[in-house]
């Protein structure tokens, strides 16, 4: 008998299986932390049908970050008069009510850039763009933000993140009530740059000199990322369930991927020697199908690889770091 991994998502239902994303049968959510279970009809909980096992995914994903936090089932907190909240108690509720509750896979880069915006201090009035009151923000404080953000030498990339957020939240604020208008206004001067497309892949020498400085884990990553255009996020989450090396195909699930949409992209040669190299712990034990494929050497999820990673770039480049801190490096 097949035994199937959804993560404790499921339906009770009669329907065959592959078609549970278009029955009408309500979805369900099986969940264990701490000791403590918990079983949730996801349709019943925000009263209306879940679409698909997408919006199910997501919608899950959610719910177990509440149960994680401590927070799942708690009526939440009456939001302050429009007139008194403040920019960083704005950004707050919107983290939770629109970044969180939409299922973004990027709800902590969200979070990061508020915290940011917040304590960034405005020069005319010399208060932190997070003690203003929500009424009293200008378009020329959102300007007088981003450019401080260029002067930082920040990639344009990065400035269109943040003025992404910054017209998201005020938009968002205009619609539940907390502004009578949004602080960029349309037609405002204030618009995305345009940023040069990265198309350029590593030249055969660059790519043989970072391999060659790369630790065994790392290795594996550079390689996945080169063979499938993947997101070091997608990498990460990987498990082994969603690798078939019988059809020779891995599947980024919906929940996962940035544009929130199921891909299933080819293993190649090279990407299937250096996954099989994997499969099993130290003690020559196949890992399991819920165990991270890009994990560490017991096949935990790893946060990030970012410090093996510029190490890596600095001796390919005939450097030798020196790390004097966790996030700060010398180079030699």
């Amino acid at each position: 008998m097949t035994r199937h991994h959804n993560d404790g998502l499921t339906k009770r239902c009669d329907c065959q299986r592959q078609r549970w994303s278009k029955c009408a049968h309500p979805w369900y959510l099986a969940y264990q932390w701490k000791g403590a279970r918990h079983r949730v009809c996801l349709d019943r909980l925000l009263g209306r049908r879940r679409k698909g096992k997408t919006e199910a995914d997501a919608e899950a994903e959610r719910i177990r970050g509440e149960i994680r936090a401590g927070t799942f089932g708690r009526e939440p907190a009456e939001p302050a008069a429009p007139a008194t909240v403040t920019v960083a108690q704005l950004g707050g509720i919107f983290l939770e009510r629109y970044s969180k509750a939409q299922g973004k896979v990027s709800w902590k880069n969200d979070a990061t850039m508020l915290r940011n915006v917040a304590a960034f201090v405005i020069p005319r009035t010399g208060r932190s763009f997070g003690t203003l009151p929500v009424g009293s923000v200008t378009e020329d404080d959102c300007d007088v933000f981003l450019e401080s953000l260029r002067a930082r030498q920040l990639a344009a990339s990065t400035r269109n993140k943040y003025l992404q957020t910054l017209k998201a939240m005020s938009a968002w604020g205009v619609r539940k009530g907390y502004l009578t208008a949004p602080w960029i206004m349309p037609g405002s001067d204030l618009k995305r740059e345009k940023i040069n497309r990265r198309e350029r892949r590593l030249l055969p020498d660059e790519e043989r000199r970072l391999l060659g400085e790369a630790p065994a884990g790392l290795y594996r990553l550079i390689v996945a990322a080169l063979e499938t255009g993947c997101r070091l996020g997608e990498l990460l989450s990987l498990r082994w369930r969603d690798v078939d090396l019988d059809r020779t195909e891995i599947t980024i699930h919906a929940v996962n991927a940035k544009a929130r949409k199921v891909r299933h992209i080819t293993i190649v040669s090279r990407l299937r020697a250096v996954i099989e190299m994997a499969t099993v712990d130290p003690a020559g034990h196949r890992f399991g199908p819920a165990v991270f494929v890009f994990g560490d050497t017991v096949g935990r999820r790893l946060k990030s690889p970012k410090k093996a990673w510029v190490t890596a770039v600095l001796k390919a480049h005939g450097h030798t770091p020196i790390w004097v801190k966790e996030r700060r490096v010398v180079v030699v």
